[in-house]
């Protein structure tokens, strides 16, 4: 997919451990863990490294709504 057309800035997530996100959403870090590794293979997010403020989660929100769509 072409990144720079089907993500805008807005998509762009960042400043929060994978911990802290498991804790939000009610679950454990390797829960969490596991599925953005899925979500990074299916090609719905891509990031590298840590997930801080300057380096964060860009979301491809067209792929993802087509998955959403089936």
């Amino acid at each position: 997919s072409d990144w720079s057309s089907d993500v805008c800035s807005s998509d762009l997530f960042g400043g929060i451990s994978q911990g802290t996100l498991a804790a939000l959403i009610g679950t454990t870090r390797s829960r969490v863990n596991l599925f953005m590794t899925k979500f990074r293979t299916l090609g719905f997010i891509k990031y590298r490294g840590r997930i801080d403020a300057n380096r964060g989660i860009l979301i491809d929100t067209s792929l993802l709504a087509k998955a959403l769509r089936k």
